[in-house]
């Protein structure tokens, strides 16, 4: 597939994704309850911690592979699902201890129902990581939508019929298993019994460091979720966790569609520092511009997109969300420089880098867990802040550039960001007696028009290549 194609088919496919996950997500929260969601977000970070594991980077070493072979595929295969099978013996062994952890003996079933989305991965990495070096963004944009369909509906139909919790843990595994049967559909797989054990070595030395910095990443994001919800209580996750999963939903939909394309993109011209820096640069403005507003938006009228979208009993959610979307805006330029260090393999300077930033946040989240949960959310934002300019520092030196090459132009969109969130929030006192879908929808459209007339004057380079990646799919 063309680089054009598979951009089209990546934005098509996450935002696609993006609003069906969105719906039922919304849907779900007015039926069930924040404990629910708190629970949910208990086990989530569990889980989510042992798929990293699992994943141990393998299918990011057959992406960067120039050549790859049957066997070599097949030793991807038996090594992760080996892996994958010591897991989920591991965590149905653990879910009474952390049950018992967090005093709620419920935690032990929901847990290991859960680990069975380790089993069913497993059985799909080679279909899923050779579609994605295939750059086949149009099947795999019909996997995730079809997917996710169907398990949002079930979970609906679920948490309808009183099974509170369990929709959400039953959501989750389906979407698993519907992913993993597409993909097979898609691009058949039948593991052999030829295996290229001489490449364990090579495999390991790429994989070993990338698979710590992501474990570094993995702590860093959910420690604020495990001290929540040991300190806190299960309810007050669920309103923090629905903050975080708000700001991250735009977010990550948004550098999930760029990245996705600029991983086998800058895999391809890891020699050509020149043309890395051109589309490392374009990327990273693309996801900017497109970040910036939304996350602006969010923070002016935070309140109302909360009382709108979830109901009144969510209202807490709403003062978390405007720390959220500030954090929102930074991690948007933070997040690619992992893409280009991994893109070049090099996974070991990654890990180094990667670990230096997350020691400033977890450090900041746990000086806030001492004061209140929104202590944790406000540390976590100045982390967020001293870390950045840091980043783009590391990321101009990686690209052969200065540091002006990158922060300069960014700076020209946050101001121009701020400058259209300013006036819309002098609009907002005039609008506040107005329904409140008209407040949001005049408010949408004339911040919106305001920053485009805004981007035209002031950043209209940045604005054309942002045009040019979103109509005419380049990078």
């Amino acid at each position: 597939m063309s680089n054009a194609k598979a951009l089209k088919w990546s934005f098509v496919g996450q935002i696609s994704y993006f609003f069906i996950y969105f719906i039922f997500n919304v849907i779900l929260s007015r039926i069930l309850l924040p404990a629910d969601f708190g629970l949910f977000a208990i086990i989530a970070t569990f889980i989510i911690f042992f798929s990293l594991i699992k994943d141990f980077g393998l299918g990011s070493y057959l992406i960067t592979r120039k050549e790859i072979t049957k066997e070599l595929c097949d030793l991807v295969f038996y090594f992760n699902l080996a892996f994958s099978v010591f897991l989920f013996v591991l965590i149905f062994l653990l879910a009474p201890a952390i049950a018992n952890f967090y005093n709620d003996s419920r935690l032990t079933i929901l847990i290991r129902l859960n680990g069975l989305t380790f089993l069913i991965d497993a059985i799909c990495i080679i279909p899923n990581t050779m579609l994605v070096r295939e750059m086949d963004f149009y099947r795999l944009f019909i996997v995730k939508i079809g997917a996710a369909a169907i398990a949002g509906i079930v979970a609906i139909i679920l948490a309808f019929y009183g099974w509170g919790i369990y929709s959400l843990i039953f959501q989750a595994v389906l979407f698993s298993l519907f992913t993993c049967l597409i993909l097979f559909v898609f691009h058949p797989y039948n593991p052999g019994r030829s295996i290229q054990w001489k490449k364990t070595g090579e495999i390991i030395k790429f994989s070993l460091p990338l698979f710590l910095s992501q474990f570094v990443q993995y702590f860093s994001r959910n420690i604020d979720n495990l001290i929540i919800g040991r300190v806190f209580g299960a309810s007050s996750l669920g309103f923090y966790n629905r903050a975080y999963t708000i700001m991250q939903m735009p977010l990550q939909n948004i550098s999930t569609a760029v990245s996705g394309v600029l991983f086998p993109l800058l895999a391809k011209s890891a020699d050509d520092l020149e043309r890395t820096s051109i589309i490392y640069r374009k990327a990273i403005f693309g996801i900017a511009y497109i970040s910036f507003p939304i996350m602006a938006y969010t923070f002016v009228y935070s309140s109302e997109i909360i009382i709108f979208l979830f109901g009144n009993k969510w209202i807490e959610v709403s003062g978390l969300l405007k720390i959220f979307s500030i954090v929102g805006m930074l991690e948007a330029v933070i997040t690619p420089v992992g893409v280009l260090l991994m893109s070049s393999g090099k996974t070991t300077k990654l890990f180094k880098f990667s670990t230096s930033l997350r020691i400033v946040i977890i450090g900041m989240i746990i000086f806030g867990s001492f004061y209140s949960v929104k202590g944790i959310a406000l540390c976590y934002m100045i982390a967020t802040i001293l870390i950045t300019p840091y980043t783009m520092f590391y990321a101009a030196r990686e690209i052969g550039k200065s540091f002006i090459f990158l922060a300069v132009p960014l700076l020209k969109v946050f101001a121009v960001t701020l400058l259209s969130a300013g006036l819309i929030y002098l609009i907002k006192i005039y609008l506040l007696n107005f329904n409140l879908i008209l407040l949001l929808g005049i408010s949408g459209i004339l911040f919106l028009c305001l920053y485009l007339a805004f981007s035209y004057l002031v950043i209209k380079p940045i604005m054309a290549d942002c045009i040019s990646i979103i109509v005419k799919r380049k990078l």
